[in-house]
């Protein structure tokens, strides 16, 4: 048997990564809880009883690597954007209802907020629709 070292793989194998334990799930999931809440991955990490290398792996897994010190969701806002989110609001309605940049609530909230088809749909039903425009007091700039 002879065994080509010019490939890496082959020294290596090419053996897929094993998929998440459920125990692994469970903490990924308590980790972007806590992010969501807005404490840093020291207080995480404490929190989920895990190290912080693991709070970043995870963070860094779910792309939210950049830095959040600036911004803190507390505890009455981050239940206000949960509501919004599940009455269907897209994330500019929310983030200018909070205050808060609506890219801000996209990494901490993700898949909840429309798509770009859905936005574009409202935006044409609003066109087709005066009355619906003047109930929301809609701006056309």
């Amino acid at each position: 048997m002879t065994t080509s070292f010019a490939d890496p793989a082959s020294r290596l194998g090419n053996h897929p990564s094993p998929a998440p334990s459920p125990r692994g799930r469970r903490t990924a999931a308590a980790v972007l809880d806590a992010h969501r809440c807005g404490l840093d991955p020291e207080q995480i990490a404490q929190r989920c009883r895990v190290s912080r290398r693991t709070v970043e792996r995870h963070l860094r897994g779910l792309g939210l690597t950049s830095p959040r010190e600036t911004l803190v969701i507390d505890g009455p806002t981050h239940r206000l954007i949960e509501d919004l989110l599940d009455d269907g609001a897209p994330y500019t309605e929310i983030a200018d209802t909070v205050g808060i940049p609506a890219s801000a609530i996209a990494v901490r909230y993700p898949l909840r907020g429309w798509k770009q088809d859905q936005t574009a749909q409202f935006r044409r039903w609003l066109q087709l629709n005066e009355s619906a425009r003047e109930l929301l007091h809609w701006k056309w700039s």
